[in-house]
């Protein structure tokens, strides 16, 4: 039998380039990715193809009036409340941009605020990968609630990012030991 976890398909959905507000939702709030429901009569339930047929809707050019429809035809209506909802939140985030370039922002304080710009910050580095983007993310990473910086470097790790040669690194391990 095939078992599929929420890391594994967490794994996957930033390796395919999934959209980053999906793999921050489903990261977020694990229990998402599958919403079947034996006793109820639906049409549509969440499960990591519907979420990718979400990613595709997400992609096209589908009027905002039509969103919620169409997300809700694939993961079902409470999922869509609750993902679009969540996506409200990523119109709080810090400029992800600048914090790549190395520029000064606010570190939000919000917990779903911060679990969302965390993987997009992973997802952005793994997109266009350099040490530069790099590096300010760990210096930024510094300004966070301690497991939010523990938890973007342990995506990236996963995900095979070499950062053990930089400076920023070994301003993040000095900062950090004591939860390693």
């Amino acid at each position: 039998m095939f078992q599929t976890s929420v890391k594994g398909v967490l794994y996957w959905a930033v390796k395919s380039r999934i959209d980053p507000r999906l793999i921050a939702y489903i990261g977020f709030n694990n229990s998402a990715l599958f919403g079947f429901d034996p006793l109820k009569n639906l049409r549509s339930f969440a499960t990591p193809r519907s979420w990718e047929a979400v990613h595709k809707i997400l992609q096209s050019p589908l009027p905002q009036n039509l969103l919620f429809e169409a997300v809700a035809g694939a993961v079902g209506e409470d999922a869509a409340i609750d993902f679009l909802g969540y996506c409200k939140i990523m119109d709080h985030l810090p400029d992800v941009d600048a914090i790549l370039r190395g520029e000064e922002c606010e570190a939000p304080s919000e917990l779903s605020t911060l679990y969302a710009l965390s993987n997009v910050l992973v997802s952005r580095l793994l997109q266009t990968p350099s040490e530069e983007a790099l590096s300010h993310v760990l210096r930024y990473s510094l300004k966070l609630k301690n497991e939010f910086a523990v938890l973007i470097v342990q995506d990236l790790q996963t995900q095979g990012v070499a950062m053990e040669h930089l400076d920023a690194f070994g301003e993040w391990v000095e900062a950090y030991a004591y939860l390693l």
